[in-house]
């Protein structure tokens, strides 16, 4: 695909924290329905079906290069849990589509042009978000669409999920206006990458610094309470801190780098190791895009299909660019990919 545009906004497991940081329920980020309005070649939409198998998504775009583009990656990928419709998002206003429990109308590819269509535009795609939401169902939208015509359509905003990006639900339900610090119990953290204290909070500052001792991966409110032997609410205001000063990122559903000393033939997803052969950046597990500007380094990533062992990349990556990679060479770039969420679990490729 020509490009790899993700945003971390634009994703299921964002919107389902948003919801959750102020009190509402979300369905599972991982066995969602997704819909994105103006996917353009489904770049975001196959990064979270990468990442994520029970996802079940559908992407339509009214340009027909993008959407071949991106039929031809789902083709070459063998993904059966995404598909991509030539059509025109504002005419999609009485939930021709079925029902979803994400719509995302703020992806990078549909952004810029919601944006600049105007007020006809903004109304129909709000119009087309609520007739394919689900009872509990979330939508990502641009902030001013959220704050001029939202509620005219059925929907209520329920917080940012990125600055500019409005997340919305159904107006049967109500969000509530601050953080709700009992829904954090059902949360997991990471610190944040350039977090250094906690301040004054000792607490806060004991949780950053466990955060970082296991990042990247996340840990879960009720292992940070027990291994801080912190007091359920004492631990909720500190992490509510933390949220307000940025030092700590929440997400609905855990995150855990794939640890390549656990694994005798290192995967990479077939996206990842596709998007390696045509550029430099690839798409995270994480959602996030990863520059890669050695070729060598892109090299690597495409031997990482599952089927070789140590010895066996090695060997061809000799081969391939003339230059002996050392076991130890091979483990600590093995152990960076991992880190960066680069690497799949096996049987999960």
């Amino acid at each position: 695909m020509a490009g790899v545009t993700v945003d971390p906004h634009a994703h299921p497991d964002r919107l389902a924290t948003v919801a959750a940081l102020h009190g509402l329920a979300a369905p599972d980020p991982r066995t969602s329905r997704v819909l994105e309005l103006g996917c353009g070649a489904g770049a975001n939409l196959l990064a979270i079906a990468a990442a994520a198998p029970g996802v079940r998504a559908l992407g339509v775009e009214p340009a027909a290069e993008p959407v071949a583009e991106g039929r031809l990656a789902i083709a070459e990928l063998g993904l059966t849990s995404v598909e991509l419709r030539r059509a025109d998002v504002c005419a999609l206003t009485e939930g021709e589509l079925g029902e979803f429990d994400y719509v995302l109308a703020g992806g990078p590819a549909a952004g810029d042009h919601l944006l600049a269509s105007g007020a006809p535009a903004g109304d129909a795609v709000l119009a087309a978000c609520h007739a394919h939401l689900a009872a509990d169902g979330l939508a990502c939208v641009p902030s001013p669409l959220a704050g001029r015509a939202a509620a005219g359509h059925g929907l209520a905003y329920v917080g940012d999920a990125a600055p500019g990006w409005a997340v919305l639900c159904r107006d049967s339900r109500t969000a509530a206006s601050a953080i709700d610090r009992a829904a954090l119990r059902g949360l997991h953290f990471a610190a944040d990458g350039d977090a250094s204290t906690g301040g004054r909070d000792a607490l806060l500052a004991s949780a950053l610094a466990l955060l970082r001792a296991r990042a990247p991966d996340t840990i879960g409110f009720r292992e940070l309470r027990a291994a801080l032997a912190a007091e359920p609410d004492a631990l909720a205001a500190a992490l509510v801190a933390g949220l307000r000063a940025e030092l700590v990122v929440p997400h609905a559903t855990p995150l855990r780098a794939v640890r390549a000393a656990e694994i005798e033939r290192p995967a990479a997803s077939p996206l990842t190791r596709r998007q390696a052969r045509h550029g430099p950046e690839v798409t995270s597990l994480a959602h996030t895009v990863v520059r890669m500007e050695e070729p060598a380094a892109r090299l690597l990533l495409t031997l990482l299909d599952g089927t070789r062992t140590r010895p066996a990349i090695r060997a061809e990556f000799g081969e391939r660019t003339g230059v002996r990679l050392s076991p130890e060479d091979l483990d600590a770039n093995l152990d960076r990919l991992g880190r960066l969420f680069l690497l799949a679990e096996v049987g999960g490729v």
